[in-house]
C-alpha cells in the first residue's frame, strides 16, 4: 500500500477528468445570453420619437461583452458585463435667457441609457455598492431592478415585451437600470463595478447572523444617528458679519450618496441580521473631572464657533456649542464621540420604529479626564448632591425627549465606583439615588416602558459579601436586572486550535468565577472564596435568597422575581477575547497595545455564538444586546478607524464572512465530492472570487498553499487539515528501525519564499503585494509571486506570507525513517515526534509506503506556523 504526497492524493480519489471548470456552465450561459441579447429586437433603434444622435458624441461600452462571469464567496468587488441594452435615448433642451431686452437661447442634448448588466454567478445575498467609471453610483437615485441569480427568477418585464421570448438569466445575478443619465460619464456608457456578497447554498442556515435578535447600533459623532445629511463649513467674523468660506463637507454622509450613513448602515444590518427585534441606542454626556464633588455633567461637542452646521445647528437641551464641553484631539488621535444632537436622536428613533424595531435607550456618562475613566468620591455625603444636581438633569432630559417613542430605558451604566460606597448609616447612597431615578423614569415614560440599570459584570452581584444592589433590583420601579456582561469566560488565553462555540458555552456555567471568586490574571485572587463572590454564576444568584455576610441579614431580593437582561455583551476580534473581555470603553484605551498576531475574527464569532447558545433559550436571561453594529456603512481606510475595526467589538464585515470550510466544500461539491469532511482548517474569508475557466483542482491548490492545509484521502473522502495538528504522536527510540533514519539538508537560498499578490480590504479592493520579511526593500528578491483573488486584511496577508516563508524553510530538511508495521495507520500530514540519538525531532509525514512488515516514511522537519487554526467538520454543512 502506498499513499502519495499531498494533492496527488486527490487523483486517487477522483479521476482527473472530474476536475472540470467551476464556472464553465456560467461561461456558456453568458455566451448564449449575450448572443441572444445582441440580436434581440429591443436593441434596434426605435423610430421618430427620439432626438437625432449628435455625431461622435456618444460612445457605447463594448469591451465587456462576452467576458467571463465569476463565482463569489463572501464579499468581493467584481466587474459588470452588459448583456442587454436599448438604444441610447437623446433629448434636446433649450433654455432662453433675457439680457437687457434681448433674448438668447442655449441648446443642449442629454443622453440616457437603459441596459442590463450581469454581475456574477448567482445567487447573491446582497448588492452593497456600485461604481460607474470609478465613481460611487447611488442606486436610490436611479430606477433599477436587481435579480439575485436564483434558479426561479422571471424575465425582466422591460426586456420581455409581448410576443417575444426573453431569457430569465437564471443562475446569473444582474441589474436592470432605466434611463441612466450619461452626462457625468462624458456621454459614454460607463464601466460598472459592483461590491456583492454571496454564500454557498445553505451557508446561512443556523448561522449566528440569523440568531441575533437584539443589538447596539453605535456611531462616532454628534450627527452619526441622523437620517438627514448634515454639512459643516468654516466661518469667520468679518466686521459685523459672519462669512462662510471653503467647501461644506458632509458630516454623516459619503460622497456620491444622497442618504445618510445611518440609513445605509441600517439597510445593511437588516440584510445581514434579518431577525433583530430590539435596537439599543447610546447617548453620552461628559464630566470635566473624576471627583464627583467638583465635576460637572454636560453634553460635549468637537464643534467651535468657527464652524457652521446645516441644516441644524448642534443643540442638546439648552446646551449649544457655546456652553457645552469641548472635546479636543489628544496626541493626534480622534476625540471621543460628541453628544448626539437632540433632533438627530429623535429622527433616528422614529426611523427605527418605522422599520419595526423596539428601542432601548442607554444614556452613558463619560469621564473626560486624562488620569482615569472612573468617578471618585472622597466623602459619601457628596453622592446625593452629585445625583440630584448633576446626574438627574442628564437622565431627566432623555426621559422627556423620548417619552412615548422608546420601549426600554437605562438609568445608568457601570457606576461601580459609587454604588459600592457606604455612608455612616451603613446604607448605599448611590443605590438609593438610582432608585429615585428609576421612579422618575417610570413617572415620565409610563409603566409600559421597561426601566433598569446596567451594572457591570462584577457589580450586579455583591461586593465583599454584601449585596449592595439588591435594594435596586427589588425596587418596584425596576423591571429587569441589567448587566453589562463582559465576564471573563475562559481560564486560559486562546489555545493552539482556538476554543469552540461549545466550549465557550460551557464556560458560562463552569470554571473560575462560577464556583468561586474570579482570579484576575494580574491582580490575583480575592480573599473571599464564598459563592457570593462567584459573579459568573448568574443562575445561583438569581434563584437564591441573599444574606449579607457582615450582619447576617436577608436582603429584599426575591428569588426568580425578575428576568435578567444583558444590556451589553460582546467581544473584541482578538485571540484572547474570552480570557480578558474588555468593555468598549476599556478597549478604546487598549487598542494601541494590540499586537498584529492577536487579531482573530474567528475568535470573536465563536465567542458570540457560544454566548448565544449558552443563554438561548433560558428562563433566566430574557434578552441579550450584542455590542455592536457600527453606523459607518463601509470600513474607512484611516488608521485609527481601521484599527478599531480590526480589533474592536464591531461585527460589521467580520461575523458575516464566508468560511474556508464552506468554500472548500462548495468547490469540491461542484465536481461530485459532496460528502467531504474537513478538519483543523476553519478560517473566516472576507471575500474570494473564482474567475475564468478555473478548475476545482486549481482552486484547492491555491487555498491549500495560502492557508497551509494538508489534503489526504480517508474512506473515499477528501480531508482538509491544518498543517499544525492538535496532537503529535511520540515514537520511542526503540521503535525506529536501526539505520533507517536519514536526514538530507537542501541548500538554502537567501529568500526562497514567495511574495503574495492579494486583494486588500483596507485599500478598496486594490491589488497589493506583500513580500516575505527576508525579502524587504533592499534585500534579496522573492522566489516568485503567488497570486490570489482572496480579499484579505493586510495584517492577515502579512501573517500568510510569514507562514509560507516559515514552511518553505522547514521543508529544506528532508527525512526518511522506517517503523514497525504497528504504525501502518500513519497517514500523509500526520506529525510525529521521534527520539533519536538523545534528541527529539518533530517530523511531518509527506509520503507513506508499506513493504513487508515495515512502514517507510518520508517528509520534512516540522515547526508550528505562526497563526493557529481550529479544526472544523464539513458534515454540518451539506451543499444541495
Amino acid at each position: 500500500m502506498s499513499t502519495t504526497p499531498i494533492l496527488s492524493t486527490i487523483a486517487s480519489v477522483v479521476n482527473q477528468a472530474v476536475w472540470k471548470s467551476v464556472t464553465q456552465s456560467i461561461e456558456e450561459a453568458l455566451n448564449r445570453v449575450t448572443t441572444e441579447g445582441l440580436s434581440a429586437p429591443n436593441l434596434r433603434n426605435r423610430g421618430s420619437t427620439q432626438a437625432k444622435k449628435p455625431p461622435k458624441e456618444t460612445r457605447v461600452q463594448t469591451s465587456t461583452y462576452g467576458k467571463t462571469l465569476c463565482k463569489v464567496y463572501g464579499t468581493a468587488q467584481v466587474q459588470g458585463n452588459i448583456i442587454w441594452a436599448q438604444p441610447i435615448r437623446y433629448a434636446r433642451h433649450q433654455e432662453t435667457y433675457t439680457t437687457r431686452g434681448s433674448q438668447s437661447a442655449k441648446r443642449t442634448t442629454s443622453s440616457h441609457a437603459t441596459l442590463a448588466i450581469a454581475i456574477c454567478s448567482g445567487p447573491i445575498h446582497r448588492l452593497s455598492r456600485m461604481w460607474a467609471n470609478g465613481k460611487p453610483l447611488d442606486l436610490s437615485t436611479i430606477k433599477h431592478r436587481l435579480y439575485k441569480g436564483t434558479e426561479d427568477q422571471a424575465p425582466d418585464p422591460l426586456m420581455s415585451p409581448a410576443g417575444e421570448h426573453t431569457p430569465a438569466y437564471r443562475g446569473i445575478a444582474y441589474i436592470v437600470i432605466e434611463d441612466l443619465p450619461l452626462q457625468d460619464y462624458n456621454n459614454a456608457v460607463p464601466n460598472f463595478v459592483f461590491e456583492v456578497t454571496a454564500y454557498p447554498e445553505g451557508f446561512l442556515e443556523g448561522h449566528i447572523t440569523q440568531k441575533i435578535n437584539s443589538i447596539h447600533t453605535i456611531g462616532r459623532g454628534e450627527f452619526s444617528y441622523d437620517t438627514e445629511i448634515h454639512r459643516a463649513i468654516q466661518v469667520a467674523v468679518v466686521g459685523t458679519q459672519t462669512v462662510a468660506y471653503g467647501t461644506a463637507a458632509k458630516i454623516n454622509g459619503m460622497g456620491g450618496y444622497t442618504r445618510s450613513n445611518a440609513l445605509l448602515a441600517l439597510d445593511a444590518m437588516q440584510s445581514i441580521l434579518p431577525n433583530v427585534q430590539w435596537v439599543a441606542v447610546t447617548v453620552h454626556w461628559f464630566t470635566d473631572g473624576q471627583n464627583i464633588k467638583h465635576c460637572g455633567v454636560r453634553p460635549a461637542t468637537i464643534y467651535e464657533h468657527d464652524v457652521k452646521i446645516t441644516p441644524d445647528a448642534w443643540k442638546v437641551g439648552n446646551f449649544t456649542a457655546t456652553n457645552a464641553y469641548k472635546l479636543r484631539l489628544k496626541d493626534g488621535r480622534q476625540p471621543p464621540k460628541g453628544t448626539t444632537h437632540d433632533a438627530s436622536l429623535v429622527r433616528y428613533i422614529w426611523e427605527l420604529k418605522s422599520r419595526g424595531y423596539k428601542i432601548l435607550l442607554l444614556p452613558k456618562l463619560i469621564v473626560n479626564f486624562e488620569e482615569g475613566t472612573q468617578l471618585t468620591c472622597e466623602n459619601p455625603q457628596d453622592i446625593d448632591q452629585f445625583f440630584s444636581r448633576r446626574y438627574r438633569p442628564f437622565i431627566e432630559h432623555y426621559c422627556l425627549l423620548t417619552r412615548g417613542t422608546i420601549d426600554a430605558f437605562v438609568i445608568g451604566s457601570g457606576l461601580t465606583s459609587l454604588t459600592r460606597i457606604k455612608d455612616d448609616a451603613e446604607s448605599f447612597p448611590a443605590v438609593e439615588a438610582l432608585i429615585r431615578l428609576a421612579e422618575l423614569a417610570k413617572q415620565v415614560l409610563g409603566n409600559a416602558t421597561v426601566v433598569t440599570y446596567a451594572a457591570n459584570w462584577d457589580e450586579y452581584h455583591s461586593h465583599n459579601g454584601v449585596y449592595n444592589l439588591d435594594a435596586l433590583w427589588a425596587s418596584d420601579h425596576i423591571d429587569v436586572v441589567g448587566i453589562n456582561a463582559y465576564f471573563p469566560l475562559t481560564d486560559t488565553p486562546n489555545p493552539t486550535h482556538r476554543f469552540s462555540a461549545q466550549s465557550v458555552a460551557q464556560s458560562w456555567h463552569s470554571s473560575e468565577g462560577y464556583d468561586g471568586p474570579y482570579k484576575h490574571p494580574t491582580i490575583g485572587q480575592s480573599e473571599s472564596s464564598h459563592l457570593s463572590s462567584a459573579y459568573k454564576n448568574i443562575g445561583q444568584w438569581w434563584s437564591s435568597s441573599h444574606v449579607n455576610r457582615h450582619n447576617n441579614t436577608k436582603t429584599a431580593w426575591q428569588p426568580k422575581s425578575k428576568k435578567v437582561w444583558f444590556i451589553e455583551y460582546g467581544f473584541r476580534s482578538v485571540a484572547d477575547c474570552t480570557y480578558r473581555p474588555l468593555s468598549p470603553e476599556q478597549h478604546a484605551s487598549a487598542v494601541e497595545n494590540v499586537t498584529p498576531d492577536s487579531i482573530d475574527f474567528v475568535a470573536q464569532k465563536t465567542a458570540i455564538e457560544g454566548t448565544f447558545d449558552a443563554w438561548h433559550p433560558s428562563e433566566i436571561v430574557e434578552r441579550m444586546f450584542l455590542y455592536a453594529w457600527n453606523l459607518e456603512p463601509y470600513v474607512k481606510m484611516e488608521p485609527y478607524f481601521y484599527q478599531n475595526w480590526q480589533t474592536g467589538h464591531w461585527i460589521n464585515g467580520k461575523i458575516d464572512s464566508a468560511t474556508l470550510s464552506s468554500i472548500l466544500q462548495s468547490v469540491t461539491g461542484k465536481v461530485g465530492l459532496r460528502s467531504t469532511t474537513a478538519k483543523e482548517a476553519d478560517e473566516l474569508v472576507l471575500g474570494y472570487s473564482i474567475h475564468n475557466y478555473t478548475s476545482a483542482e486549481a482552486v484547492v491548490r491555491e487555498l491549500q498553499k495560502i492557508y497551509c492545509l494538508d489534503i489526504r484521502e480517508k474512506a473515499g473522502e477528501l480531508v482538509f487539515s491544518d498543517s499544525d495538528p492538535e496532537s503529535v504522536l511520540h515514537i520511542p527510540d526503540e521503535d525506529v528501525v536501526p539505520g533507517s533514519y536519514q536526514v538530507t539538508y537542501a541548500p538554502t537560498a537567501p529568500c526562497e519564499a514567495q511574495a503574495l499578490l492579494y486583494v486588500s480590504r483596507r485599500f478598496g479592493y486594490q491589488p497589493r503585494l506583500r513580500n516575505p520579511q527576508a525579502c524587504q526593500v533592499g534585500g534579496p528578491k522573492a522566489s516568485g509571486i503567488l497570486q490570489t483573488s482572496l480579499v484579505l486584511d493586510d495584517l492577515h496577508a502579512e501573517a500568510i506570507v510569514d507562514d509560507l516563508q516559515h514552511l518553505t524553510a522547514s521543508q529544506n530538511c528532508f527525512f526518511r525513517i522506517s517503523l514497525p508495521i504497528k504504525y501502518a495507520s500513519l497517514n500523509v500530514g500526520d506529525v510525529i515526534s521521534v527520539e533519536w540519538e538523545h534528541r527529539q525531532h518533530t517530523l511531518k509525514i509527506a509520503s507513506v509506503r508499506i513493504a513487508g512488515l515495515q512502514v517507510h516514511l518520508g517528509g520534512f522537519i516540522h515547526t508550528p506556523t505562526r497563526f493557529k487554526r481550529k479544526s472544523f467538520s464539513c458534515i454540518s454543512y451539506t451543499p444541495k
